[in-house]
């Protein structure tokens, strides 16, 4: 059967070490929690090979697309040399649903045809796994693999904008591998007959294998919200297979992983393949590192009750490479995410003189009406666009019920990417479990300390006093006797004296270019997304207004908790288009990137914005 030339074969083995949880959502292993993780047919915790290649594809094909101001749906001119004949790519001259005939599938031209290419680039399954093997090029064994007992839980729940309290019927939960698991990656890139075509594939397969190194590449759902960071080892594995001989087929069938050393199979390092040339589009990103302090106990609180206190902070494994058997308090991307966007959404409502709706019934609908005011766009930009109105699944498709979809604009997930905040210092992993199940640790057992209640609640109780952490007991007043209500005593385990690694957000400035060129066909430009330099001055906003202390951390913010203060907030621009201003070189202090050229441009595109949007009183 004829296909397409094969010349050459670069394959890639190493290891992926999760920085912080994945979620990658499959079929139950259990009722325990709404969303559940992906199994295998062995009943093996894995990744799927299609959520890899999706993550990694739309890393770089977005990014390359975003350099084309003329056609930013990179369909105009799909040659060898472009990333989505790399990664493939399916085009259709028909209509979607919800799409009218005879509009064009990509701004650049017209869709006359089908079109389609498979991808070249092939993406296994990833295994997930508790250890792994010392040679990276060996696949994992059944003493590697992650027990599926050892996955933690993350609880989420919505907040009404105008009671701030949790809105009716928005909390879900979600099982998520621990951060500190390893997944398997295997990579294979065929190349073809073309040598300037091989040659940028070993760059682009470099800048992938950078990316990866360095943690720019999410994994799985809710990237946006802390999840899903991955690490690649050092120690990958890099083999270039020669096809076009009858030696290198022979070592290709005798050595597959090319470990062997026979002729034909050539081992490659990421310094040989980064020396290829050839340009290779990188996604123009800013990191923010905030380095904070608490003025107050901030936490979020744990879904169980302890034994020792009622209320205990939430806890998650440890992501470093020395965190075996330790856990650290965790404030989930999801909260500090919730709480930043709900301070940007004042922010517009303020300047737009458009306050919240108060909701007439507690319905999720309602809940979600109070995130779709067309002021609320930049807000959309940065964290994601509000959930759509439900259909029946047996239901017509009816664009006047998505006015977001029916505008053009594809707004999809946020910009902004914001990673778990977790304590400096790690904790005894068995002696927390203890504090949750009731489980005596190995030390306890071993040292045969007494089992009786108070005694040991005062050990442990001294143990979380060395650790910053303390018990505060709370009771209710009853408001006719003044005295102390009935059975409405608790305590909660206070993190004090807790010091915090800094806070990293990652603002994808390619996606808000993309938005932008993507409004610029929308019929409705009442609809249409800002420039990107808006999103980039709401973010700043942000910042500012955290260094001011208004904007609280965790839970309970209204009884004392959740007070910090900022110590410095650096900013690091990276992958700019070529052509435009420069960038500032190096990490930079918000005060002087405002003061900067760059920082009058962000402001006054900000100003612009809002004096096209509301008037002259902006």
């Amino acid at each position: 059967m004829a296909g397409r030339p094969l010349y050459t074969r670069l394959r890639v083995a190493g290891w992926l070490r999760l920085g912080t949880p994945l979620h990658v959502g499959g079929l139950s292993l259990g009722a325990d929690v709404d969303l559940t993780v992906a199994v295998d047919g062995q009943s093996r915790l894995y990744v799927p090979g299609t959520s890899l290649a999706g993550a990694l594809r739309s890393r770089f094909v977005g990014a390359a697309d975003a350099t084309s101001a003329d056609d930013p749906t990179g369909v105009a001119d799909i040659g060898e040399t472009s990333p989505r004949a790399l990664w493939g790519y399916a085009l259709s001259a028909e209509p979607r649903a919800g799409e009218r005939a005879g509009v064009p599938a990509g701004r650049g031209r017209r869709i006359t045809a089908p079109e389609a290419r498979a991808s070249r680039i092939i993406v296994r399954d990833a295994l997930v796994c508790a250890t792994r093997p010392a040679d990276p090029a060996l696949p994992p064994g059944a003493e590697n693999l992650l027990a599926p007992a050892r996955l933690e839980v993350r609880t989420s729940v919505g907040i009404d904008r105008h009671s701030a309290t949790a809105a009716d019927r928005i909390l879900y939960s979600r099982a998520v591998v621990p951060a500190g698991a390893y997944l398997r990656l295997e990579i294979d890139v065929e190349s073809g007959t073309d040598p300037d075509v091989r040659t940028l594939d070993r760059a682009r397969l470099a800048a992938l294998l950078d990316a990866l190194v360095s943690g720019e590449v999410r994994l799985g759902a809710s990237v946006s919200r802390g999840l899903g960071k991955v690490v690649l080892d050092d120690d990958v594995r890099i083999v270039e297979h020669d096809l076009t001989s009858r030696a290198g087929l022979l070592a290709v069938l005798r050595d597959p992983s090319g470990l062997g050393g026979l002729g034909g199979s050539a081992r490659r390092t990421l310094t040989d393949l980064r020396g290829a040339a050839g340009q290779v589009d990188v996604a123009e990103l800013i990191t923010v590192t905030i380095v904070w302090t608490p003025r107050a106990p901030v936490m979020v609180r744990a879904d169980r009750a302890g034994i020792v206190a009622d209320t205990v902070p939430l806890t998650g494994a440890g992501g470093e490479r020395d965190d075996a058997g330790k856990v650290r308090l965790v404030l989930p991307g999801s909260s500090l995410k919730g709480a930043w966007r709900a301070h940007a959404e004042r922010i517009l409502r303020t300047v737009a003189a458009r306050p919240v709706r108060a909701n007439a019934t507690s319905t999720p609908e309602e809940f979600h009406g109070q995130l779709d005011d067309l002021c609320l766009r930049p807000a959309w930009a940065l964290f994601g666009e509000p959930p759509r109105p439900a259909r029946a699944a047996d239901g017509p498709y009816d664009p006047a019920g998505a006015p977001l979809e029916a505008s053009g604009v594809p707004w999809g997930r946020g910009a902004l990417r914001v990673d778990d905040g977790v304590s400096a210092r790690a904790l005894d992993a068995d002696e927390w479990g203890l504090l949750l199940r009731g489980e005596l640790p190995s030390r306890l057992r071993v040292e045969n300390l007494p089992d009786d209640g108070s005694r040991f609640t005062r050990q442990m109780l001294g143990w979380l006093a060395d650790a910053g952490i303390a018990q505060a007991d709370h009771v209710a007043i009853d408001r006719w006797t003044g005295g102390a209500a009935d059975k409405l005593l608790f305590s909660v385990l206070e993190p004090w004296r807790v010091a915090w690694r800094p806070l990293t957000l990652t603002l994808d400035v390619t996606r808000l270019r993309l938005l932008e060129a993507e409004s610029a066909g929308a019929e409705n430009q009442d609809d249409a997304a800002p420039r990107w330099q808006v999103g980039v001055a709401l973010l700043l906003l942000l910042l500012r207004d955290l260094a001011a202390g208004r904007i609280p951390l965790g839970g309970s913010v209204n009884r004392g908790f959740g007070d910090v203060e900022v110590e410095r907030i650096g900013l690091r621009w990276t992958g700019h288009p070529p052509g435009e201003a420069a960038r500032p070189t190096g990490e930079v202090t918000l005060a002087d990137l405002l003061a900067s050229d760059l920082g009058a441009e962000l402001v006054d595109a900000w100003r612009t914005y809002h004096r096209e949007e509301n008037g002259a009183a902006a």
